[in-house]
Parts: structure tokens; sequence; C-alpha cells
């Protein structure tokens, strides 16, 4: 007989999914994938400010019927578990670990940790990327950090709902900085998981190292950007299934992570000096040449769209021909020697 644990367990379940998520209450939520595998997101494209005309016609400029940008998610991650527990195994240990204890263990130390890193490298990938002008100590790493902020001041990013995850080693360095203010007693009134104190307004949480990729040191995130979302999160027990006396526990979840290209301007990631991927965009002679050297991949797209995200962006692989006006968008993700997505290069062809 098959015992659905999220009810039977409920209370056991909440406290090891609760405490072990970083990303809990952190992320946009606003988009489901109930009944779908794929959702299209789409955002509105602004326009410029045009001078006003006292006479005449359009006056406030030529009108043109509204654009969107569209971003394809879809979910890759679909994982699952299986584990057996022999009565006799279970009462020659006392009766110390049931079927309830373990699943819960898997859940806080296996499940959660693997679906929360596979978002946190996504937010790296499809973030944005500063390079630290050098190597970090608590001296400096007041200055490193608040470069985060000041790009997503001027990407015009709200300064509410932001996250500043760091590494263990890089709270180290804050907590040693002479220039950061901790908060003295969390206790019970803990703003969240990890949480060491505030900087410039955010929380700070700490990761475990294996979180974020080798030599990326922090990322800000403001919770409107981000998504984790979870569309199955399966946990059951069988109780003597046909070929075992005792229990069978199995468990499925359905999950990924996703950087809202709209609102990509609210991620940004703090790596190692001389990390982050390298790439430029030429176009002469209507001949466009993308250079990237050590890249894994390059994509680019010729509408103005970002091809991190876009639906229309191509990839790379040898100088192609243009057209007058066209202006060519790329951007390279990282190779072994510099893994972290270099920042968007754009040419027109004039």
């Amino acid at each position: 007989m098959a015992v659905n644990l999220a009810t039977k367990y409920e209370k056991q379940f909440a406290a090891a999914f609760a405490p072990t998520s970083f990303l809990n209450g952190r992320v946009n939520e606003q988009y489901s994938f109930d009944g779908a595998k794929t959702i299209m997101v789409y955002s509105p494209v602004t326009v410029p400010l045009t001078n006003y005309t006292r006479s005449g016609a359009n006056r406030y400029g030529s009108p043109a019927e509204m654009s969107t940008a569209v971003q394809k998610m879809e979910l890759t991650q679909d994982k699952g578990f299986a584990q057996t527990i022999d009565r006799g195994n279970y009462t020659d240990q006392m009766m110390a670990i049931s079927a309830a204890n373990w699943m819960a263990e898997e859940i806080k130390g296996v499940v959660v940790p693997e679906m929360e890193k596979n978002a946190f490298g996504n937010y790296v990938k499809y973030g944005n990327v500063i390079a630290a002008s050098g190597a970090l100590s608590k001296s400096n790493i007041t200055a490193e950090l608040m470069e985060l902020f000041e790009a997503q001041t001027d990407a015009f990013v709200p300064d509410d709902n932001k996250t500043l995850f760091v590494t263990s080693a890089t709270a180290t360095l804050i907590k040693t900085s002479p220039e950061f203010v901790g908060i003295d007693s969390l206790g019970e009134k803990a703003i969240g998981k990890g949480v060491i104190g505030m900087f410039s307004g955010a929380p700070v949480v700490v990761l475990p190292i294996s979180y974020l990729p080798t030599d990326a040191h922090a990322v800000l995130a403001r919770k409107d950007s981000i998504m984790c979302p979870k569309k199955i999160a399966s946990y059951k027990t069988h109780q003597n299934p046909p070929g075992i006396d005792g229990w069978l526990c199995e468990g499925r979840v359905y999950y990924d992570g996703f950087v809202l290209g709209a609102k990509v301007g609210g991620v940004t990631t703090l790596c190692t000096t001389a990390k982050k991927q390298a790439c430029s965009v030429a176009i002469a002679s209507h001949t466009c040449t993308i250079t990237a050297s050590g890249a894994s991949s390059v994509l680019y797209t010729d509408d103005g769209t970002d091809p991190r995200f876009s639906p229309t962006a191509k990839t790379y692989s040898a100088a192609f021909t243009t057209t007058a006006g066209t202006v060519i968008t790329a951007v390279a993700f990282g190779g072994s020697s510099t893994p972290f997505t270099s920042a968007l290069a754009t040419a027109t062809d004039a």
C-alpha cells in the first residue's frame, strides 16, 4: 500500500524543507508551469523619447505598433530516487531510522541542494558578470561588492527585494572587513537561512561553496529577476511492496532555474579577475565577425534582442553577411579558462 508522505508526514517534511532552502521566498513565483513543460514569457519593448512638434501630424512622434520580447522557458531537470529499508535491518538497528526519517534526510541533504545548485548555476550563466579588479581581501571586499550594486543602479534596478548570496570564503572577508556592519543577534528573528547581516540594504546569505561555480564569489539577485520552479515534488513510501519485507521509498522532482530576460539587470555575479569571457563584434564590408577566444559557444541576434533569452538567437560558427542598418548583438558563454559569460557585444552595419 502506498502512503503519500506529503500528508502523513507533513510536519517532518516541513521541517526538512524550510531550514535548508536558500531560495525560499527569494525567487519570482509569478509564473506557473502547471500543465506545461514550456512557457513563453512576453515582455513589452519600450521606445525612446522624441521631441514634441507643435504643428502638423504625429506631434508626439511617428507611432508604431507595440512589440514584445519573448523568452522561452523549458524545464530540463527531471530526477528521481529510490531506497529500500528491510524490516530486519530496521529492527536490528533498534528502529532508529524509519522511512520518514530517511526521506526527510534525503530531501534536506540531497534534493533541495541539487535543485538550488542547478538554479544558481543558471543565474550565474545567464545573468550579468563583473570581474573583480584584483584578489579579494578583507580590505577591498566592500568596494568589490559595491560594484554589483552600482551596476544594478545604473541598469535602473529598484533597490528593494534584493539578496546578496555569497560563498563561505567571501562571507569570512565580509565579517572581518572593518567597513561591514553586521546584525548583532539573529536568533528566532533571523531574516532567513544563512543570513549573517545586511550589506547596502540587502540581506547577506551564506551559501555552501559548492552552490556557486568555482571562481564565483557572490551573486546579487532581485527577487523578481530569478525563478526556481518545482513542477513536481512527489515523495512516497510503500509498505511491504512485492518482493520486500519492509519499505520502499521513492521520490521525483521536476524543476529548473531561470533568469527573466526582461529583468536580467537584477542578476549580477562577482567573479575572479580575468575569468570573465571576452567577446567582440566587428562588421566590415557587410561581413560580421565575432571573436570570443576559448568560449564554449557564441550566440547572436540580428533583431536587437538579447541572445541569452531570445528565440531568434543563432549559434555563431563563421563570419556571415549583413545588410546596412542591421544591429548584431552577441554573447559568449565561457570555456575552461574563462568560464563566466561575457558582456553583450554589439555592432551596427553602417
